[in-house]
């Protein structure tokens, strides 16, 4: 996930995310990368839609 110029997401919220889960890193200063495969299209967007609210 690439982020724009000064989102509007809490810099901490991303920082406890990735110190909760192994499953998430920072790539650079405006990338959140994900580790996860999944293979399902239906369960691969219910999983960026719980990211999103997780961000939110």
């Amino acid at each position: 996930m690439q982020f724009i110029p000064n989102p509007p997401i809490d810099p901490l919220k991303i920082i406890q995310l990735i110190q909760s889960s192994r499953e998430y890193s920072l790539s650079g200063q405006d990338r959140l990368k994900v580790l996860v495969q999944i293979a399902d299209v239906n369960k691969r967007v219910m999983r960026i839609k719980e990211l999103m609210q997780k961000l939110g």
